[in-house]
């Protein structure tokens, strides 16, 4: 009628059960939840995403998208960070480019390490 196992089945139940289900076992006890860090990062956060947001709004620009585009095609990194610094942001990104398009990689360098932004612009068709 239903198959034998070497564990515990439920009777007339052809689909065997674990052990552990029949029996207690203890559980890992966690340390209790305290916010504070991850509402300080939360926090941290924004200010990089407000950072962002003024990026974005200026890549919309046709003439500063093409100053920024020429130089990062030339390499020549200090006029991409000037154009960056230029556009109002309160934390200059890491900057990496390639054929492709652009990695902006935003951190909080004036706290300590909390949260990371990175975004990845694509400038060529596929």
């Amino acid at each position: 009628m239903f198959r034998q196992h070497s564990h515990r089945c439920y009777p007339f139940s052809p689909i065997p059960i674990h052990p552990y289900l029949y029996y207690p076992y203890p559980f890992r006890q966690l340390p209790e939840v305290k916010p504070d860090q991850f509402v300080k990062s939360a926090q941290n956060s924004l200010i990089l995403l407000t950072d962002a947001r003024t990026l974005m709004t200026r890549f919309q620009s046709k003439d500063y998208a093409r100053r920024v585009m020429q130089a990062a095609q030339s390499s020549n990194t200090n006029a991409v960070n000037e154009l960056l610094r230029t556009s109002g942001i309160s934390h200059l990104p890491k900057v990496k480019y390639n054929p492709d398009g652009i990695t902006l990689d935003f951190d909080n360098k004036n706290a300590p390490p909390c949260c990371y932004l990175t975004l990845k612009l694509r400038w060529s068709e596929l």
